[in-house]
């Protein structure tokens, strides 16, 4: 998210939505794999691995098909 929110300031004005989407997805990928971290730590690998499992099925669904990514607006 670093390199993303360094190249904000030299890109294109067309293309600053799509880094500042890419950021956002960035941070809840490292929210998301924290939590799931957290709770097979504390005991629950089986609940952890499904959490993930559904919540990247479930993006992969919304970034891909419902509202594709990479789509410049």
């Amino acid at each position: 998210a670093v390199k993303y929110s360094m190249l904000l300031r030299v890109s294109a004005p067309e293309y600053r939505n799509l880094i500042q989407k890419k950021i956002l997805i960035d941070i809840l990928g490292v929210i998301s794999c924290s939590l799931a971290l957290a709770w097979a730590l504390l005991g629950y690998p089986v609940v952890s691995t499904w959490f993930l499992a559904l919540l990247l099925l479930g993006a992969d669904i919304y970034l891909i098909i419902l509202r594709p990514f990479y789509k410049i607006e």
